[in-house]
């Protein structure tokens, strides 16, 4: 989920997963630039199971359980 999304940003797609019941269960990973450390919080605040720093490296946190 990358937060500055083109139309529908993170926040609001998180937003939307979350509140259908069909959808709540899906696992969400945000992510976000260095610079912009805020966004992490807001992300994990509206639903998100992760927040991940651009460059990131999913195979590692997709083993490791989604760590916050």
């Amino acid at each position: 989920m990358d937060h500055h999304g083109p139309g529908l940003d993170g926040l609001d797609a998180i937003r939307r997963i979350r509140s259908l019941r069909s959808t709540a269960v899906i696992d969400t990973i945000a992510l976000t630039v260095p610079r912009l450390s805020r966004d992490r919080d807001r992300n994990l605040d509206v639903g998100a199971d992760a927040c991940e720093v651009k460059p990131f490296v999913l195979l590692r946190d997709v083993r490791g359980g989604l760590p916050v």
